[in-house]
């Protein structure tokens, strides 16, 4: 299942108070996607600290090393979620601007 960085139900209520601000197309898509950027980035610092405390340990206590990933893993790992942070904001910012919607 992938989450979606906009909660259920937001994209009615932001269409509808972002027109009354009088903001546009453009507008509403820059800001949902410096969202999901600042959303991915969140992520990806959160994880990696998460994730670095048992594997450090682990690593240390087994190998007595410190672990190593190469750039093309961690390329893919941002890659990954980047895409699905995008899939999840930018459907709904597109069933949003569908229809009328002011410019």
């Amino acid at each position: 299942m992938v989450g979606s960085a906009t909660p259920p139900g937001r994209d009615r209520t932001l269409s509808s108070a972002l027109r009354l601000a009088g903001a546009g197309r453009r507008q509403l898509r820059r800001m949902l996607r410096l969202e999901a950027a600042a959303t991915t980035v969140t992520g990806l610092a959160v994880g990696a600290g998460v994730a670095s405390v048992p594997l450090l340990a682990f690593s240390v206590a087994m190998a007595r090393t410190v672990p190593y990933l190469p750039p093309v893993q961690v390329a893919l790992i941002v890659g990954v979620v980047a895409l699905t942070t995008a899939a999840g904001t930018m459907p709904p910012l597109w069933a949003t601007l569908r229809g009328r919607y002011p410019s």
